[in-house]
């Protein structure tokens, strides 16, 4: 998992720490179980959400959209009411919470989950972490937030609607890759600016 200590100017009420990972489940995660998550969430006084692995472009893109997510809550700028919510907003560069939730959002069929969380301490963002881990019966594999497979490739690339000229001008040095990931980055930015 990796975990980062957040800037003074990035921090929102007391979340100054962000902790970003993966995790592959024996189960489908179903919604009675993601219910208990946002439950613990509560009780842990954490910001959670879950993510579709397959449609994330490393934890960059989960990184940079949360840190666009708390400037829009401290800003008074947010249009969801709840700051995991305005993260996958950030994330999907959507206006619409429900079309949000059908791009990145987790599915009732699915087994694996990237998942963000966002806590006062690094101690609680670990153990929230390790709960979510026994809860799903599952276990850490930060390597599906990673762009593994040309499936993954062309479902980031119309999701997100890159075109291959825009790939080519972004390679300048990186790989097709870092493009990618490099694109929806800038797709965060231009929809913070728009919004």
């Amino acid at each position: 998992m990796k975990i980062f200590q957040l800037n003074k100017e990035d921090i929102y009420k007391n979340y100054r720490y962000m902790g970003i990972s993966a995790i592959l489940c024996e189960e489908p995660i179903t919604k009675n179980l993601f219910d208990n998550i946002l439950e613990i969430s509560r009780k842990e006084n954490v910001v959670i959400q879950l993510f579709d692995p397959e449609k994330i472009a490393t934890w960059k893109h989960i990184f940079i959209a949360a840190l666009n997510a708390i400037a829009a809550f401290k800003q008074s700028r947010n249009v969801a009411s709840q700051l995991s919510l305005e993260i996958l907003l950030y994330a999907t560069g959507q206006r619409q919470i429900k079309d949000a939730i059908n791009l990145l959002g987790v599915s009732k069929q699915i087994r694996k989950a990237a998942i963000l969380v966002l806590g006062d301490s690094r101690e609680k963002i670990i153990a929230f972490f390790e709960k979510i881990i026994s809860l799903l019966n599952g276990r850490e594999e930060e390597k599906l937030l990673e762009i593994s497979s040309k499936e993954k490739m062309q479902q980031l690339l119309n999701i997100f609607k890159i075109t291959e000229e825009e790939i080519y001008a972004a390679m300048r040095e990186e790989d097709k890759k870092e493009a990618v990931v490099k694109s929806i980055l800038d797709r965060i930015s231009v929809f913070a600016v728009e919004k």
